[in-house]
Parts: structure tokens; C-alpha cells; sequence
């Protein structure tokens, strides 16, 4: 199955924290997909790490390269004008921030260009609420069992 990754919880790969283990099952037992926003998003996450005084300058860029050897082998979704379009819509009916309606709208564009189920894999207990509501199997807090 083809899962979709959201920045909150790919981000569980490179931190260690509650969730990280169901996270690397989902990445080693799927084909991987996610945003070209993601990037940007997680190296916002990292760095508000660092300010926080929760990982170290080293621990950044070595994150930081990880991240873009890991999303070489992701199925990246491109921010183009249908995605932004679904973001808009998906704004509409849903009280979500403009990251996690672009995350959304990624997740259902591929979803529907493939023609099968996606799996979206989050750790928001909002966008997952969301992402159910417009169709998507989710895992991840909020989701059902989880």
C-alpha cells in the first residue's frame, strides 16, 4: 500500500518520541509518499527544535541530510495548481491550517491520480479528523484504534 506521510509524523524518524516506532513499521511495510512542502516543513520542525534547546546544531544538519537522502526514495506529490486547488476547497469545508490543507490536498491528489487507497499517516488529531471525513484511511493519533 502506498502511505502518505505528513510532516508531523515523518518528523518521528529523525526525533525519538512517542509514536516514532509505529512510524518506521508504517515506512518499512509501505511505498512512502509525501509533500515537496514537507521538506520545508520539517526543517522548520527541526530548527524550532534547536531553539528550543531539544537538539544541537550537529543533530540538525545531520537530520537535515538524512531527510534529503531519505525523500529521494519517497513518491514526492509537486505543489501544482490542482493541489492548491484542493487545498482551497479542502479550507472550505474543514478547520485546518494552510500546511496541513496542503498536506491533505497532496495525499487525496495522489489518491486519486492512482486510483487506490492512500494511507495518511498523521500525528494531528485535527488534519486526521479531517482527512477521514473527506475519505482517507488514516493512522496516527486520532485515528481509530490509535
Amino acid at each position: 500500500m502506498i502511505a502518505y506521510f505528513d510532516s508531523s509524523a515523518l518528523v518521528k524518524c529523525y526525533v525519538r518520541e512517542p509514536g516514532s516506532d509505529e512510524v518506521l513499521t508504517l515506512l518499512q511495510d509501505n511505498t512512502p509518499a509525501t509533500s515537496r512542502f514537507t521538506s520545508v516543513e520539517m526543517a522548520s520542525a527541526i530548527a524550532r527544535r534547536c531553539r528550543e534547546g531539544r537538539l544541537d546544531d550537529s543533530h540538525r544538519h545531520r537530520f537535515l541530510r538524512e531527510l534529503d537522502d531519505d525523500l529521494d526514495s519517497f513518491y514526492l506529490v509537486e505543489l501544482v495548481p490542482e493541489v492548491a486547488r484542493s487545498a482551497r476547497e479542502l479550507l472550505q469545508r474543514n478547520p485546518l491550517r494552510a500546511a496541513d490543507a496542503l498536506q491533505l490536498a497532496s495525499s487525496l491528489v495522489l489518491q486519486r491520480r492512482l486510483e487506490r487507497p492512500v494511507l495518511f499517516v498523521a500525528f494531528d488529531r485535527g488534519l486526521n479528523a479531517a482527512a477521514g471525513r473527506e475519505g482517507m484511511q488514516v493512522s496516527g493519533v486520532g485515528a481509530q484504534g490509535a
